[in-house]
């Protein structure tokens, strides 16, 4: 049997809309690495916050994904 994950801790009900809550942090990145994912960033037309939120995201599930397969 497969356990299903649910974060409710991720989720913020306000009036009809439902939103994942967001957490300012500062990080410290290498220059050359901002700088692709600056430029990462803009091709897609995304702000690097929200960029580097999808880059992380979908290395999580990757992570989960192999995970799962052990």
């Amino acid at each position: 049997m497969q356990k299903e994950i649910v974060n409710y801790s991720i989720i913020s009900c306000r009036g009809d809309t439902v939103k994942p809550l967001k957490k300012s942090v500062s990080i410290t990145l290498d220059m050359p690495v901002l700088e692709q994912i600056q430029a990462l960033a803009e091709g897609e037309d995304r702000s690097l916050s929200s960029y580097i939120n999808l880059v992380l995201k979908a290395h999580l599930e990757d992570l989960e994904k192999k995970k799962q397969q052990q």
